[in-house]
Parts: C-alpha cells; structure tokens; sequence
C-alpha cells in the first residue's frame, strides 16, 4: 500500500517541477525576447536633438590652486583643471538603451564620452576631498562636498560631511 501512495506523489512532485521549470524558461526568454528587441529599436533610433542636455559646469573653486599642497593634490586639480573644458553630463541610472532610444544611437558615443568625463570628475572630487582634509583644508573640501552634492547625489561619500 506505502509503494503505491509513494509513487503517485513522486509523480505528482515531478509534474510540478516540470511545470514550474518549464513556466520559468518561458519567462527567461520573454524576457530575453523583450531586451532584444528594445536593444534592436534602440540601434536603429534615428538622431536626435540634444541641445537641450543640461551640461555641468566645474566652478572656479573646484579647478583653482589651493597654495602651497602636496603633489597629490596639484596632480588633481591640474587634472580637474583639464576636464574643465570638456562637457560632462550625469547619466547615472540610465542605461546604454535608454541613452540610444533617447537621443539616438548616432549620438551614443558623444553621449557616452560626457558621462566618462562625469565619472572622473566625481572620481577625482572624491580623491581631492579625502586630500584635503588629510592636509587640514576643511573649509575647501566642505565646499567640494556640497557642489558634489548637487551633481552627484547617489554617490554615498557625498552624503556623509
């Protein structure tokens, strides 16, 4: 009697595994289908205007001289001195799909280019920030934090002061 009762909730437990695994490859590739054709139509967006991109702009303080500083910290603001002429735009949550679909894939590595140069930036703020306030510049390290702020918001060492 036992062997009977066994085997039918063996086959029953086998059925449901091959139900559940065969509804989760379904949705894998729904899901892999999706992504695929968003990145299709992303690929052939055609360009479009991106005049309007709001363009952050590196303040004097940030790229100015301290004084009399290490060279940790003249290296940074030397090289935050030469992103000061080149655009950066925060795209942070954005992914290559949605730049693509937004402003059109001819325009993706121009876009792609701006963030780079938003990455380094918020790369060297942090850098700079930590030197100078090993070197005892509080007041000029607490104004990079609240610049830092307002363009990178996400970053987690810019919420701490």
């Amino acid at each position: 009697m036992h062997i009977p009762v066994f085997l039918a909730v063996t086959l029953i437990l086998v059925v449901l595994v091959n139900l559940a695994s065969s509804k989760n490859k379904r949705d894998r590739e729904s899901s892999l289908n999706a992504f695929w054709d968003r990145e299709m139509k992303a690929n052939t967006t055609r360009k479009k205007d991106i005049s309007n991109i709001d363009f952050i702009t590196i303040p004097d303080f940030l790229s100015s001289p301290t004084g009399s500083v290490s060279e940790e910290i003249q290296d940074i603001e030397a090289r935050i001195s030469e992103l000061k002429e080149k655009k950066m735009v925060n795209f942070s949550g954005k992914t290559n799909t949605d730049l693509k679909l937004e402003y059109g894939a001819a325009n993706f590595p121009l876009l792609s280019e701006w963030d780079s140069n938003y990455i380094k930036l918020v790369q060297l703020m942090q850098k700079y920030i930590l030197a100078l306030r090993k070197e005892g510049y509080d007041e000029k390290a607490s104004q990079i934090v609240t610049f830092a702020r307002e363009i990178a918001p996400e970053v987690n060492i810019f919420k701490q002061d």
